[in-house]
């Protein structure tokens, strides 16, 4: 709504019954040959509304009668702390004249008023301007706050049917509003634009945006935004399940090639830290995301597969996997302060191991006589002096324990877990293929994986513990009770159930002499 008013400068003021006689000329506020202007803005509450853009342009009308503006600013002003702008003085010769009023751009999103009172240059034509628009929160996906966030306000296009264009490939850069707007300290921000459609672009985590299209602003009226912005936290712990802080990572979109296989693609956020609080929370719009984590040394954990729908909340917590490396001296007792080197592993043309990647290089074990290492699956050696261990193992978010010079604790899998003694040189586990177990064995039930139990040199037996899901339990409808674990010795060429049973842990352990393959069933 348009409020114009003129206050005269030269008043007739009646005081006790006198009058100022019309002999007495007005002061002038402007120069001769010019008409003073002023202009007030006001938020569509009616409050004044200090930092509005102020231009003065002659108006020009087309052949159909309908007003245009001229190319000619003819002054300008910015509102002060009170909403209005100093005396603006417009040579007379320019008029007719318009109002152009804008937050931030002068060519796209300004408000346009056009009849504008002439009133010479001894009275101030005040004209009295409303303003529509935006405010705007955004929230995380758990309805907190969100302060300091960017966002950007494009005009909206539409199609030849009057259909607004959602695609983000054709979002019209060149009618960018403004790209500056900030919620700041108190999680809001408004932003005046005259009646029309708009696309709001937020800024998330990264290099990544949130779009909320064919946003309406009507005159003089407020639109509304509360947008809940898609929010993946990310806590990182350890293979004992403690909390790692600090910890720096990067968020990817996730490819596929051409055999559906996941890659990192596009980086979206690089060098993130989860810092001292222990999670990062990301803003993310829809989309699938990879992670690259990094690891001691250089090295990297690579991880897919993190969806998020509009809106959503999502937690995710990433178990490290790694070494811990404890050092002894002869006499059994914690060597501190002893130097180590660790590297990842490959082998040569002969099967033999060799050294891949050096990721520490002379690292002491410090007072407290060890030390966490943390890499992605594969396979490890290190050097402690002269001395070489190789077939180091890193399963998939599990730590592995060197307890040097005595023993290797890993755990292949959530239903097996190894100690072998550091004599039984390149120690290897893998999971194998179903194997049909022998009739002298009896009636069984297998209630979990196949494993093969192989060493360069196995000279003492390896301790291993396997334990049964529930699930499969419940699925094979047996009872804990009946859990036997069959034992094939590569030595003796036979099977045989070894071990004691665990019934409340679903478990049972047992001592392996010699290679061979270890599983555990269900008797009848």
């Amino acid at each position: 709504m348009k409020r114009i008013f003129l206050l005269p400068i030269a008043l007739l003021i009646m005081l006790g019954g006198f009058f100022v006689t019309p002999n007495h000329a007005a002061a002038a506020v402007c120069p001769s040959n010019t008409n003073a202007i002023r202009v007030v803005t006001r938020d569509w509450n009616g409050e004044l509304l200090p930092g509005m853009n102020v231009q003065v342009v002659n108006k020009l009308t087309n052949p159909d009668g309908d007003p245009y503006l001229g190319p000619s600013v003819l002054a300008q002003a910015t509102t002060d702390a009170g909403g209005q702008t100093s005396v603006l003085c417009v040579p007379s010769a320019r008029a007719p004249y318009a109002i152009k009023v804008y937050q931030k751009n002068p060519t796209f999103g300004y408000s346009t008023y056009w009849d504008i009172y002439e009133g010479g240059n001894t009275e101030i034509s005040t004209v009295d301007v409303m303003l529509g628009g935006f405010q705007v929160i955004f929230r995380d996906a758990q309805g907190t706050l969100l302060k300091d966030i960017v966002f950007d306000v494009f005009l909206q296009s539409f199609d030849i049917d009057g259909k607004a264009i959602i695609d983000v490939t054709k979002l019209n850069a060149d009618k960018l509003v403004a790209s500056d707007f900030n919620t700041r300290a108190f999680g809001n921000a408004f932003v005046y634009l005259t009646p029309g459609s708009y696309v709001i672009r937020v800024h998330g985590t990264g290099n990544s945006y949130f779009y909320l299209w064919n946003q309406e602003v009507n005159a003089e009226e407020e639109t509304y935004v509360e947008y809940l912005m898609g929010t993946m936290r990310f806590v990182f712990e350890d293979g004992f399940g403690r909390i790692v802080k600090n910890q720096k990572f990067t968020i990817h979109k996730q490819g596929k090639d051409v055999r559906g296989n996941p890659y990192l693609g596009t980086v979206v956020a690089a060098n993130l830290s989860t810092g001292e609080i222990g999670k990062y929370d990301a803003h993310l719009p829809k989309g699938t995301y990879a992670l690259s984590i990094s690891g001691t040394g250089g090295s990297r954990y690579k991880s897919y597969n993190y969806r998020i729908a509009p809106e959503e909340y999502k937690y995710i917590t990433y178990r490290m996997s790694g070494v811990r490396i404890v050092l002894r001296g002869a006499d059994g007792d914690l060597a501190r302060n002893t130097r180590f080197s660790f590297a990842s592993q490959t082998r040569d043309a002969l099967g033999r191991p060799i050294v891949k990647t050096t990721l520490v290089r002379s690292r002491t074990t410090g007072e407290a006589g060890y030390v966490d290492v943390y890499v992605p699956a594969g396979e490890y050696m290190m050097v402690v002096g002269t001395q070489r261990l190789t077939q180091i193992d890193v399963f998939d978010k599990q730590f592995t324990s060197v307890d040097w010079p005595r023993t290797i604790t890993f755990r292949p899998s959530a239903e097996l877990s190894v100690v072998t003694p550091i004599a039984n040189t390149n120690f290897i586990v893998r999971r194998m293929s179903p194997r049909t177990l022998p009739s002298y064995l009896g009636a069984v039930q297998r209630v979990t994986g196949v494993y093969k139990v192989t060493a360069e040199n196995y000279r003492r037996s390896a301790y291993v513990v396997m334990t049964a899901s529930q699930s499969n339990l419940e699925k094979f409808d047996v009872r804990a009770s009946r859990l036997k674990m069959a034992y094939y010795n590569a030595r003796t060429k036979r099977w045989s159930f070894v071990g004691r049973r665990y019934s409340s842990a679903r478990q049972v352990r047992a001592n392996i002499p010699a290679p061979g393959y270890v599983t555990l069933v269900a008797s009848y």
